[in-house]
């Protein structure tokens, strides 16, 4: 697993600035985005977000205490796109843009 520190490419558009930045950032086909309050989380939990899904879904996002997790996800390149679209549009919600694309839920993390 990489890492690496980026500008952000909208430094006024939040979290969904950063997750555009991190997509047009990499040549990888997933980025595993991780917020500052799961800075913490387990390694076990980081590869079993990388391993669930279908690789059909463009997101792997985990439901945790019963809220789903967007500052935890796995996010496909593709959904570069859509991100790009929401936010030209002033949609800057984690989860404003997913009607777009496929989500698909890791239950019971």
């Amino acid at each position: 697993m990489r890492s690496a520190s980026v500008a952000d490419i909208r430094p006024d558009a939040g979290p969904l600035g950063a997750l555009l930045t991190a997509l047009a950032a990499v040549d990888t086909p997933d980025v595993l985005f991780v917020g500052v309050r799961h800075a913490d989380i387990a390694r076990s939990m980081l590869d079993e977000l990388l391993e669930a899904g279908p690789r059909a879904a463009d997101l792997v996002v985990p439901m945790v205490g019963g809220y789903l997790e967007p500052l935890l996800a796995v996010y496909r390149h593709r959904c570069l796109a859509s991100i790009h679209s929401a936010l030209i549009s002033g949609e800057y919600k984690m989860n404003g843009w997913w009607g777009q694309i496929r989500v698909f839920t890791m239950p019971g993390s």
